[in-house]
């Protein structure tokens, strides 16, 4: 069963989501300008301008494109096996620069986190569907506990002012956003 739908990437309408005014209405109706989404997340895209700019659907277009070309004339399980290396390896790097960042020191967790947030929620979910069924319920708690961590983080300066209110600060440490960080990179090791 198709349920897939076609969509806009910049809108088709004035009043659309990521609408660009110097696209002239062929452009705006051409194939370049489109990605071929599920329903929900067709939905959440157009709901959330902000997460999902054309930039990163552009993106997704461009890698889901490179995968289907480099599927052709290969066998399913060769074609899985590559998809999923790809995935694999883009997870890792986009990952890679907080993880670098928080294990030396070098920022506050939140700043680091928040730079790379689409990113990061992107390589997820591309992650969860190139990996076997069998690991995603271990990726999922990871997920969880490292996006549960990320939201606990704060600003800097925040920390600064309820540590010298309180005399602590609450919220993530940078550890422990590397442990999660940690246990979301062994999910790919399999």
């Amino acid at each position: 069963m198709n349920v897939g739908v076609a969509a806009h990437i910049t809108a088709a309408a004035a009043n659309g989501p990521r609408f660009t005014q110097t696209l002239s209405p062929e452009e705006r109706a051409s194939a370049d300008n489109g990605i071929w989404l599920c329903q929900t997340c067709a939905k959440l895209v157009d709901n959330d301008e902000t997460r999902f700019p054309p930039d990163v659907l552009f993106r997704w277009k461009l890698t889901a494109e490179e995968a289907a070309s480099n599927r052709v004339g290969k066998p399913a399980a060769d074609a899985d096996d590559a998809a999923s290396s790809t995935a694999r390896s883009r997870f890792i790097a986009v990952f890679a620069e907080a993880l670098g960042a928080l294990r030396a020191g070098n920022g506050d967790p939140f700043n680091v986190l928040a730079v790379h947030r689409k990113a990061h929620d992107a390589a997820i979910v591309e992650l969860r569907f190139a990996i076997r069924p069998d690991l995603r319920n271990e990726l999922d708690e990871a997920t969880v506990q490292f996006k549960t961590l990320r939201d606990q983080t704060q600003p800097g300066i925040l920390r600064f002012y309820e540590r010298e209110v309180t005399g602590h600060a609450s919220g993530a440490t940078g550890e422990d956003i590397v442990r999660a960080i940690e246990r979301l990179v062994a999910c790919t090791e399999r």
